[in-house]
């Protein structure tokens, strides 16, 4: 049996646009919260930085060994000595402005590295760090966040800043799920 197709005439490819028309205006008006994504709640937002900042820093350590500021992580002439250049890590605006969408946050530098003489690294080279992320302004209705090499993000337990020492933090019973 041998199928013939029927050419397409001019009227068939104008109902089809027509259909294909109708169909993409109906998936923007029932899906277009989501295609323009509303404003995100200041939590997810910090939650969001602190993520792409372990994420910036992993890369960092996987490149040369240690972890660096995040002014090294954002520039495109690293700390690291006999790097000419590289794509930043990391947003220049956390390291200018360190707020976002309502929170503050602060990086804390970890232990030295240190490398033998005939090594090189950066100045600012350390072994592990931590950042906290606390509320501005509506401290009691958002929670503060702490993240550190470990790259695991800590909910406080408390509405207090979170505490770090030595580069990690200390109240780490409440990892965020």
């Amino acid at each position: 049996m041998v199928l013939r197709s029927r050419p397409l005439t001019s009227r068939k490819i104008v109902r089809r646009g027509v259909v294909v028309a109708a169909a993409v205006v109906t998936a923007i008006v029932l899906f277009g919260q989501r295609i323009g994504e509303r404003q995100r709640s200041p939590e997810s937002s910090a939650i969001s930085t602190l993520r792409a900042i372990t994420s910036g820093e992993s890369t960092y350590v996987a490149m040369y060994g240690y972890y660096d500021t995040p002014q090294c992580l954002a520039s495109r002439r690293p700390c690291a000595p006999d790097v000419a250049t590289q794509d930043p890590l990391l947003e220049r605006d956390f390291t200018e402005h360190q707020e976002s969408s309502n929170y503050q946050f602060q990086f804390f530098a970890g232990p030295a590295f240190r490398l033998g003489q005939n090594g090189s690294r950066s100045a600012s080279a350390m072994t592990q760090y931590a950042v906290i992320a606390v509320p501005v302004t509506i401290r009691g209705q958002h929670r503060s966040f702490c993240t550190d090499d470990r790259q695991t993000i800590y909910i406080s337990a408390t509405e207090n800043t979170p505490v770090v020492e030595n580069g990690r933090c200390r109240d780490d019973t409440s990892p965020l799920h």
